[in-house]
C-alpha cells in the first residue's frame, strides 16, 4: 500500500470505500465501509474474513482466488495462478498434467512475443466449439491476449471460459 495511503481513515480501492480499523506492524486493517460483509485486505495479500464466529486470517488462494505470477520463460502452470507473461519472445506455458476439476490457470501477454499454451500430452483444451488436438495448444494472436481456463475433467481436459482479445487454437 502507498505510503501516502497510511495517514489516511477512509481510502477508496477500486470502487469501493474501505475505513482503516487498525495497524498491525507495517499492515493496515481495513474494512469495507460499502460493503460490510466484503473481506478486508491485508497489504500481505492475505485476506481478514469476518463471520459470526470471530476473524480468520486466509490466503488468497484458501479463498479459492489466483495468485500472480509473472515469468518470461518457458514454465510448467500451476493451479490456482495467474501467468503475466513478458518478454520480446513467445512465452511457452504447459499445463499441469495434474489438476481437479474446478482447477483455474490465468495467462495474459504483457511483452511484445505474446504466449503459447501447451496441453500435456493427451489433454485437450476446449474453446467454444473448438477442441485443441491431444497435446495440442492455443496461442495469443496479439500480445496483450488474455485467457482463463477451467479444468472440466480432472487430469485432461481444459475449457477456456474468458478470453479478451483472439485466441488461436490448434484444432482437431
Amino acid at each position: 500500500m502507498p505510503d501516502n495511503l497510511l495517514n489516511k481513515e477512509v481510502i477508496q480501492l477500486g470502487n469501493i470505500m474501505y475505513q482503516k480499523v487498525a495497524t498491525r506492524g507495517g499492515t493496515i486493517v481495513l474494512k469495507s465501509i460499502d460493503l460490510p460483509d466484503m473481506p478486508s485486505s491485508y497489504a500481505d495479500g492475505s485476506i481478514l474474513v469476518s463471520g459470526t464466529g470471530g476473524y480468520a486470517l486466509e490466503t488468497p488462494t484458501s479463498l479459492g482466488m489466483m495468485n500472480v505470477v509473472e515469468v518470461s520463460t518457458a514454465t510448467t502452470a500451476s493451479v490456482q495462478t495467474y501467468y503475466v507473461c513478458n518478454n520480446v519472445s513467445v512465452v511457452p506455458i504447459t499445463l499441469p498434467a495434474t489438476a481437479p476439476v474446478g482447477s483455474m490457470i490465468g495467462i495474459l501477454g504483457k511483452g511484445a512475443g505474446g504466449w503459447t499454451c501447451a496441453a500435456a500430452t493427451g489433454d485437450y483444451i476446449h474453446h467454444g466449439s473448438f477442441v485443441s488436438l491431444a497435446g495440442g495448444a492455443v496461442r495469443s494472436t496479439y500480445y496483450k491476449d488474455t485467457m482463463l481456463l477451467l479444468c472440466i475433467t480432472a487430469n485432461s481436459d481444459w475449457a477456456i471460459i474468458w478470453t479478451n482479445g483472439n485466441i488461436e487454437v490448434e484444432v482437431a
